[in-house]
């Protein structure tokens, strides 16, 4: 065994070096702005690029930069400006450098490390495993007083959030050491080594063939703890937390990755941290290793024999049974001879328990997810009997994947579809609806079992929602329902849409709830707790719409819309009384009553004849289709975001409300071939943008602006709409449209548009929550299910807890993944329609409550150029000029530039011109091809035309500026 140092201390002249690393050091990152200037240098480091050697090149240390490196990173304990990367502090800026700092480091001596590195961190490596317990390292660094000053600037629970942080640096819970961990260096070693002779050292310590036996002495000074607190070889202390993947990539770099190695590596493992185990057995193996997949597989069934148990059930408590995937009847029959020996009581399964970790002991035996190739379902069910059907009744409730022929030797082989749709719901979150005819079909074709079988789905005690579910669909609400149901209890309100239906009035009767369920969650509770209500409503609607013999939520709306109208009276729409003449007309997809005396307009209906018994069906009904206007247009819009196939059936409903035909005859669809058109109410097929028929293929949907414009018919609809006046019910033609860019799709996998962007948090979390995005914490991010199992994530680094503790917070990239393992998805893979949506999500954020900049998206300032481009030959005004972002305006008394995202006004060639809007109560309203209440359209519409006309302005005050720009300076012709 070679030397080892009985102190960590640096000499001068590694001191000395220190000292200068750390001042250049630290000089490079303060230079540095943002977070993503942070990145890019740790990037550059990493990837050792031109940029990277550069710095290097011209770094004051050039000729000693190795040593300096070596020294700064080996003696954590002597830097004092630059702080550990293991300090994971609240306040954002220090966080980021430090962090980036010790990355940039580490790279930084990957790349230049020679045989003093590599000696240096074996010396520092062998120093930790026989002095776990020296001072040396356990000081605390001077830089902790700027943090401590730092904190003391912070509101109260952000200064106790660092110093609580800062009092955690130094009571790590595996390790009292600083950065680099003995796990850490003992990576780095092997990737610096260059041959099998350099990397032997390492491999000795961690496969048990040399180092002490390590008892840990937890007296260490004041402040100071770690919690290993037992008796372990020095293999087993480094092999604590180590990163198992990088470690057996460094092996079979180097030509000793064998099957004696990965048994030791197993045999030394800690039993609390069974990493190398769960990679070996994961479902991910990387197909290097999967020739390592027995030895693993042998190894944990060793340890079900009764000397290996404790060791196993320690594994087990510490780290759960869902984390491996074993294969082999083996396992299971394990699982079930524990079982034998020590029944478990399942009422008394509280978390720390001995009944608790025994069943966790099982789980992970009974955690196999196929058999053994010339194993055979039969042959393993005939083994299972030879057990006690109690032993099997609670072995069941323990295997995800093998309840198979553990119910076919309970005679209950007819109820395993069943237990498969129970494992999978249960699995699922909340939020997903779950599926009730499928469910119902199932439990019929149980017949006279299925009081048995659900008996014994109870006493798993593992699937206490899906159970509660199906007996709600097989027995209806119980006592304190309705009360629950007040309170907007979230599983309640899912629930509510699973009972069995009495008759139409009972289907409209929930469906009215649901509908409501929400708005009375915004009017009681906050955004998160709305918006939670508001899922549950949803999913609580799909049920309905399951059990009512639908085929989706949209079919269900218009069906019951429909039917809410039939139930109140058939539909008058003119009609005399006392003198008085009453009209209804539809007035922007709305129903408004026109009223008439003597042949003069009224403004309204008198109150007098508003009590008039008469009027009271005509006027409830009028009352019904108002209601549902404001749905039938949400409803309509989701039809077009989610591209949901419209069926005779959706039509013919929509045909039977005025208002809803309205709307759908001012939309435009497109067929199966992707051919767009708008709907021919007289012949049921579609015209073309010049008005010709022609048959659809296959089913229609409501046509997205992606669709357009992948058809190349876009600008036509957009000329067509605004010269027939037509007024949309909500942003189709002129939506804002997004697509990958170029970067986007180099990167793949993910999105950085809006990364950067500052937002305020309140108005962000309030926008997230009503377009269905949910919070998820470890880290904090915002998710959105996309449908067909894919999932986009949207990061925010800077929230620590939940998105409106701050004032404002910072956006980060946008990642898309597939499943509960969460497999990154290509961009390409979703679909445009989606992509757009989600963008288009995002970009409300930043409309709505950007922080540092007015300044919207490309996307928007496009769509808004179109929507002028489309209006500008109707409005007449050939002195204007569109040249994004900017609309160019010849006035006769000035030439302007107005900024199309902002509104910004600027006098040619220079000066600024300030024209304040209205407010919203005073201005008038300028019509647009769509209904939504697009306020920043609106300005700019309305400062386009004040402008375009400037010789008409009154306004005293716009006009002295005119005046005095044009007297300051001759402005020349727009360009």
């Amino acid at each position: 065994m070679n030397h080892v140092a009985e102190q960590w201390q640096p000499s001068a002249e590694q001191l000395s070096r220190l000292r200068r690393y750390e001042a250049w050091l630290m000089q490079l990152v303060e230079g540095v702005k943002t977070r993503d200037q942070l990145e890019k240098l740790a990037s550059s480091a990493y990837r050792g690029d031109e940029s990277f050697l550069q710095l290097i090149a011209e770094a004051p240390l050039a000729d000693d930069f190795e040593r300096c490196v070596a020294d700064f990173y080996c003696f954590p304990a002597q830097v004092d400006r630059i702080g550990n990367r293991r300090y994971y502090l609240s306040h954002t800026d220090v966080r980021n450098r430090i962090w980036y700092a010790g990355e940039f480091t580490r790279h930084l001596l990957s790349h230049l490390a020679g045989d003093y590195a590599r000696n240096l961190l074996l010396d520092r490596l062998r120093f930790m495993v026989w002095h776990p317990n020296s001072a040396d390292d356990l000081r605390e660094p001077a830089c902790f007083v700027q943090y401590r000053e730092l904190a003391a600037k912070q509101p109260e629970y952000e200064r106790k959030y660092v110093l609580s942080s800062l009092d955690d640096a130094l009571k790590l819970e595996q390790f009292p050491f600083l950065s680099p961990t003995p796990p850490e260096l003992v990576v780095q070693c092997l990737e610096l080594a260059r041959s099998a002779d350099e990397a032997e050292p390492v491999l000795a310590l961690i496969e048990g063939r040399e180092g002490p036996k390590l008892k840990l002495d937890l007296s260490f000074p004041t402040g100071v703890r770690a919690k290993v607190g037992q008796s372990m070889s020095s293999a087993s202390f480094l092999l604590l937390g180590l990163e198992f993947g990088r470690i057996l990539h460094q092996m079979g770099r180097l030509g000793v990755l064998e099957e004696t190695r990965i048994s030791n590596l197993l045999q030394h493992m800690h039993r609390d941290h069974p990493d190398l185990l769960y990679l070996l057995l994961s479902d991910e193996l990387d197909q290097d290793l999967q020739p390592f997949r027995p030895i693993a597989l042998n190894w944990l069934f060793d340890l079900a024999n009764s000397q290996g148990r404790a060791r196993l059930t320690a594994m087990a408590r510490d780290s759960g049974s869902s984390a491996i995937v074993l294969s082999g009847s083996r396992f299971l029959l394990a699982a079930a001879s524990l079982l034998q020996s020590k029944p478990l009581v399942m009422n008394k399964l509280d978390y720390g328990s001995a009944e608790w970790n025994s069943a966790q002991c099982i789980r992970l035996l009974a955690n196999v997810r196929e058999l053994d190739p010339g194993e055979s379902h039969s042959e393993l069910v005939q083994a299972l009997r030879r057990f006690e059907p109690s032993v099997l009744r609670q072995l069941i409730g323990c295997t995800d994947s093998q309840f198979g022929p553990i119910l076919a030797a309970l005679s209950m082989a007819e109820a395993c579809e069943l237990w498969e749709l129970i494992v999978a719901a249960e699995a699922q979150e909340a939020e997903v609806e779950f599926d009730a005819v499928r469910a119902n079909q199932l439990l019929r074709d149980l017949g006279d079992k299925v009081d048995e079988v659900l008996a014994l789905v109870a006493e798993t005690q593992r699937f206490p929602i899906t159970l509660k579910r199906i007996k709600a669909m097989r027995s209806g609400p119980d006592k304190k329902f309705d009360s629950m149901l007040k309170r907007l209890s979230q599983e309640h309100i899912r629930l509510y849409g699973l009972f069995p239906l009495k008759d139409d009035a009972d289907l409209i009767q929930r469906y009215q709830y649901l509908r409501a369920a929400p708005k009375e969650a915004s009017n009681k509770f906050g955004y998160e707790r709305a918006g939670n209500v508001r899922e549950a409503a949803r999913v609580g609607l799909i049920n309905l719409a399951s059990t009512a013999g639908y085929a989706d939520l949209a079919a269900l709306e218009w069906a019951v819309e429909a039917k809410q109208a039939d139930l109140r009276s058939e539909l008058v729409t003119e009609l005399a009384h006392e003198g008085y003449r009453l009209r209804m007309e539809i007035d922007q997809h709305k129903p408004k009553w026109v009223i008439e005396k003597n042949g003069a307009l009224l403004k309204a209906l008198p109150p007098a004849l508003k009590k008039d018994p008469a009027l009271e069906p005509i006027l409830s009904t009028f009352g019904v289709l108002k209601d549902q206007a404001g749905r039938y247009r949400a409803a309509l819009e989701n039809l077009m975001v989610e591209g949901t196939q419209l069926d005779q059936g959706y039509l013919e409903n929509l045909r039977r409300s005025p208002v809803a035909l309205s709307m759908l005859l001012k939309l435009f669809l497109v067929d199966a071939a992707g051919r767009s058109g708008r709907l021919d109410a007289a012949e049921q097929g579609l015209l073309n943008c010049v008005g010709e028929p022609f048959k659809p293929t296959g089913p229609l949907r409501i046509a997205h602006v992606v669709d357009l414009l992948a058809e190349g018919s876009l600008a036509d609809w957009q000329r067509w709409l605004v010269d027939q006046g037509w007024q949309q019910p909500f942003k189709q033609l002129f939506r804002e449209a997004y697509v990958p860019t170029p970067v986007e799709l180099e990167a793949m996998k993910e999105s950085c548009r809006f990364a950067g962007r500052r937002v305020k948090s309140r108005v962000a979390a309030a926008i997230l929550s009503a377009r269905r995005w949910k919070m998820t914490c470890d880290p904090v991010t915002a998710r959105k299910a996309l449908g067909a199992g894919v999932t986009a994530h949207l990061e925010l680094p800077e929230v620590n807890h939940f998105l409106a503790e701050s004032e404002t917070t910072v956006l980060d990239r946008i990642w898309f993944s597939r499943g509960r393992e969460q497999q990154a998805v290509v961009l390409t893979e979703l679909s445009p329609l989606a992509f757009s949506e989600l963008m288009r999500d995002i970009d409300l954020i930043i409309t709505a409550a950007a922080a540092d900049s007015d300044l919207p998206s490309k996307e928007t300032i496009d769509a808004r150029c179109q929507l002028l481009q489309a209006l500008l030959p109707t409005l007449r005004l050939p002195n204007v000029e569109l040249k994004p972002p900017f609309a160019l305006i010849r006035g006769k008394l000035a030439n302007y530039r107005l900024h199309l995202g902002t509104a910004v006004i600027h006098l040619m060639p220079a000066g600024y011109l300030c024209v304040v809007p209205a407010p919203d109560s005073k201005r008038s309203r300028l019509q647009l091809p769509f209904v939504d209440d697009d306020a920043r359209t609106q300005e700019v519409l309305s400062k386009l035309l004040l402008l375009a006309a400037d010789h008409k302005i009154k306004d005293p005050s716009i006009v002295a500026q005119i005046v005095r720009g044009a007297a300051e300076e001759s402005p020349e012709p727009a360009q």
